[in-house]
């Protein structure tokens, strides 16, 4: 019987560290891989300001340019066609996907040494862009992510970059269907985070078109998705149509009033 027993007891202790083992491996692989693909990450924003970039094609006609940037929201919220037509202005849209401050600081630097500096540069500020490495837990928070985050910083150098080199700049809140508005109630924080940014260069505007006011957030008809419980949408073509022809109009009242108030 104590034979049996202390059988027993060995066979546990056995494999209760056979669980610690396979446990600390699988904490090392994590940490190990977290670590890799961060590196790669840095070395491939960093290699966006030293190799090429395709670029993609300018839309429109004009001798000024306008860069237009921001994450899928901004690829299909701006409509370039319909920007160039009213500020009569070759527009260089690379919006797109997983494209954060970081990604287009260096994008810019690029920019510059290819085409020069733009006449005029639209961001769209995306609600989770200063804490996009934490890829699960602002899906689960949706409390937005408090300035400088992850990708704050990298923003801030933008800015002042496109400050020094004389750009007027337009950040642009793109329109939410109304439950994603409502589901990332710290908007108003993030508003004033960017404003708060925007406040100390004279050349950076707000437009604010994510409230009711500005545009029909609670028109299914405008938006492709979204809604209560998801954290981001995007504008369909007709929604697209409609917020791009009104920030046009906004953005060239802008620049007339510029141009007056410097006779």
């Amino acid at each position: 019987m104590k034979l049996e027993v202390g059988m027993r007891t060995h066979k546990l202790v056995k494999l209760a560290l056979f669980g610690l083992g396979l446990a600390a491996s699988f904490v090392l692989f994590d940490r190990l891989l977290f670590i890799s693909l961060r590196e790669g990450a840095s070395r491939y924003f960093a290699s966006v300001g030293k190799e090429g970039i395709r670029w993609r094609e300018s839309v429109g006609e004009g001798e000024e340019r306008i860069l237009a940037v921001g994450t899928s929201r901004a690829h299909r919220g701006f409509r370039a066609e319909v920007l160039s037509s009213l500020l009569n202005k070759k527009v260089s849209k690379e919006a797109g996907t997983w494209r954060y401050p970081q990604f287009y600081y260096y994008l810019y630097q690029n920019y510059k040494k290819r085409f020069g500096t733009p006449n005029l540069f639209l961001y769209a500020p995306d609600y989770f862009m200063f804490e996009m490495e934490s890829k699960n837990l602002e899906r689960i928070r949706r409390d937005g992510h408090a300035f400088p985050g992850k990708e704050g910083r990298f923003f801030e150098r933008l800015l002042e970059d496109l400050e020094n080199d004389g750009v007027p700049v337009f950040l642009v809140f793109i329109p939410d269907y109304i439950g994603t508005n409502e589901t990332n109630f710290q908007q108003e924080r993030f508003k004033r985070d960017i404003g708060r940014i925007a406040a100390s260069p004279k050349k950076i505007r707000v437009l604010d078109y994510n409230r009711p006011e500005a545009f029909d957030l609670d028109d299914p008809g405008l938006f492709l998705d979204g809604g209560w419980g998801r954290a981001s949408c995007h504008l369909n073509s007709k929604g697209a149509l409609l917020f791009s022809r009104h920030m046009a109009e906004d953005i060239r009242e802008i620049l007339k009033a510029d141009r007056r108030g410097q006779r």
